[in-house]
């Protein structure tokens, strides 16, 4: 495991963008910052999104996957929220040319406490969503949807949030095709090394970005 945390590490300072690219919400697109914020009859906050129909599985729950950068940050990261019933660790492939397994999360959550739209935004938020590094491949950017309804919603939150970023986003919409857990040493990655040097390096800032961006809904 040491020997895995190095290399991460190492891959991470040759890529000097790859933290400090992480975006600030700009204020006349968020799709966040935009949220009419109220109260449904069990006391869930709810989002503009979920205000207007976005998601129709209230009394449900739904599943999607988020790939960008390592995937011990976007687990963390999503953990950190409410409505997050579950956040599966592995790899994820999509139909050819992006049928190889490259790192991400799986998420089961309710839509009734944060709505579809949310998840996305923060994801674009929190992993370099604009650069197309050279290892892509197995850090694939994407929103890995399961029907053509959550593409709906993940197109629309990339053509209001793209304008916000400082470069055009790279993040795609594919299909989800497949999921493989990570070892189990790897998982709850966050909370097993809390203070470790690559949570402080590179975890903790984005927990910190949640913090100030997105406090309203974390757990």
């Amino acid at each position: 495991m040491p020997e895995v945390q190095e290399r991460r590490e190492q891959f991470c300072s040759e890529l000097p963008g790859l933290t400090s690219s992480i975006a600030t919400p700009c204020s006349r697109f968020s799709y966040l910052e935009r949220s009419i914020r109220t109260k449904d009859k069990r006391g869930a906050v709810m989002t503009h999104a979920a205000l207007h129909g976005e998601s129709l599985m209230s009394a449900e729950v739904q599943r999607i996957g988020f790939g960008g950068g390592c995937h011990w940050c976007t687990e963390a990261v999503f953990a950190a929220l409410r409505g997050i019933i579950r956040v599966e660790q592995g790899f994820i492939r999509a139909d050819a040319p992006d049928d190889n397994f490259s790192e991400g999360v799986l998420l089961t959550f309710q839509p009734d406490t944060i709505s579809l739209g949310s998840l996305i935004e923060i994801h674009l938020r929190t992993h370099s969503s604009t650069s197309n590094h050279f290892m892509r491949r197995k850090y694939r950017s994407a929103v890995y949807v399961k029907d053509e309804v959550q593409a709906e919603v993940a197109r629309r939150v990339l053509m209001e949030v793209g304008p916000g970023f400082d470069a055009p986003l790279v993040t795609r919409i594919l299909p989800f095709r497949a999921f493989k857990a990570s070892d189990e040493r790897f998982q709850r990655y966050a909370e097993k090394n809390a203070g470790g040097p690559f949570c402080t390096t590179y975890i903790d800032p984005k927990l910190a970005l949640l913090r100030k961006e997105f406090g309203g809904l974390l757990r």
